[in-house]
């Protein structure tokens, strides 16, 4: 065999065995515990905030970003605990309290509701 031919095939068993260890299920199996779901499902910080405000055409207010951020962070650690928060533009900008302690900030989009760290 020529060299070619040799490297074809063995850059084929290397596709396919990389082909085998991807999920390749139907779309009902992969969204069954949430694999592949936008945000993660229960996992993510706003699996239980509806509605979402960027499919509904609103923001979300200054409350609703506080209730999202605390919901979240109680759910890590019932120790920490949401501070003072600013309009930041495009965001909500949030203390992360350790015993009144500031130990973090947390950014809410106005737009989606998603969390993100503020760096």
């Amino acid at each position: 065999m020529s060299k070619w031919l040799v490297l074809f095939l063995s850059l084929m068993i290397i596709v396919g065995s990389v082909f085998s260890f991807t999920h390749m299920g139907a779309m009902d199996e992969a969204f069954a515990c949430n694999w592949g779901s936008p945000g993660g499902g229960d996992f993510g910080p706003r699996a239980r905030y509806q509605p979402t405000p960027s499919r509904s055409g609103e923001g979300v207010t200054q409350n609703q970003a506080y209730d999202i951020l605390s919901d979240h962070i109680s759910r890590l650690n019932p120790n920490l605990k949401v501070g003072k928060g600013i309009d930041a533009g495009t965001h909500y900008e949030f203390e992360v309290l350790v015993n009144g302690k500031n130990v973090d900030r947390l950014a809410v989009d106005k737009s989606t509701g998603l969390i993100r760290p503020v760096n």
